[in-house]
C-alpha cells in the first residue's frame, strides 16, 4: 500500500513553535559549549618579577610561589594536576589517599600523596627537594626522555637535572638557606659571582651585568 503522504500546515503557530525549537536547540548547544570551554581552561597562576603569593587550594593544600613564577592547575577526580612553567614553588600537600598531588614541569613529573617539597624550574636546570614525607621523581610517561627509573626521595635531599649532565645529582643541602626567600632574603655559599649576579636577577627589573668574565 502506498505511504501517505504528510503536509505540515503553515499555521502561525507552527512557525512560532519552529522558532522557539530552533532557539533552545541553539540555546543547548550554547550551553554545552560553554560547559566544555570552562571544563578545558586550567586556571593559571602567575607571579612576576619580586613578587611572592602564598595559596590554599580547594583541597587545603598550600602553595607558596616565589617570584617569576608561572602555574597552572587541573584537577578531577582522579588526580590533582600542577603544571610548573618556570619558576620555584614550595608544596604542602593535603593528604588524599585516591587523589595523587602530581607536579609536572618539563619532561618530569613529582608524585605526592601527602608532604612538602619545593620544585624550582629555570631554562637548564631544574630541581625537587624534599622537606617532609616522601615523593617520587621520574619522567613524564609521554617524554622524550624515555622510560627511567624513578628517584624516591627521603626527607632533605635534593634531586638535580641539568641540561649537560649525563645523570641528575642528589645532595642534602642547607633548607634554611634554600627557603631563605620565603624572609625575602637570599643566601650564597661557595657561589661565583656570575652565579649571585644570575640569582639576584630573579627577583630585579634591573638586571645586574659581568662586563669581564675574568
Amino acid at each position: 500500500s502506498a505511504v501517505p503522504e504528510t503536509t505540515a500546515l503553515p499555521t502561525q503557530r507552527s512557525r512560532f513553535d519552529g522558532r522557539w525549537l530552533a532557539f533552545a536547540a541553539t540555546l543547548i548547544i550554547a550551553l554545552v559549549g560553554v560547559g566544555w570551554w570552562h571544563f578545558a581552561q586550567v586556571p593559571e597562576i602567575v607571579t612576576g618579577i619580586g613578587e611572592q603569593r602564598i595559596l590554599t587550594l580547594d583541597d587545603g593544600t598550600k602553595v607558596f610561589l616565589n617570584t617569576s613564577t608561572r602555574l597552572r592547575l587541573k584537577y578531577n577526580e582522579r588526580r590533582r594536576d600542577v603544571r610548573l612553567d618556570g619558576g620555584e614553588a614550595l608544596f604542602e600537600v593535603a593528604r588524599e589517599a585516591s587523589r595523587p598531588f602530581v607536579v609536572s614541569s618539563g619532561e618530569r613529573q613529582v608524585t605526592a600523596l601527602g608532604t612538602a617539597f619545593l620544585v624550582r624550574s629555570d631554562a637548564d636546570r631544574w630541581a625537587v627537594t624534599l622537606m617532609e614525607g616522601k615523593v617520587s621523581v621520574a619522567s613524564k610517561p609521554d617524554s622524550a626522555a624515555g622510560e627511567s627509573p624513578s628517584t624516591v626521595l627521603s626527607p632533605g635531599e635534593r634531586v638535580t637535572f641539568k641540561a649537560d649532565a649525563v645523570a641528575p645529582r642528589l645532595d642534602r643541602p642547607n633548607l634554611s638557606r634554600l627557603l631563605a626567600w620565603q624572609q625575602g632574603k637570599v643566601h650564597f655559599d661557595n657561589s661565583s659571582l656570575g652565579e649571585a649576579a644570575a640569582e639576584m636577577n630573579r627577583y630585579n627589573s634591573v638586571q645586574l651585568v659581568i662586563e669581564s668574565p675574568e
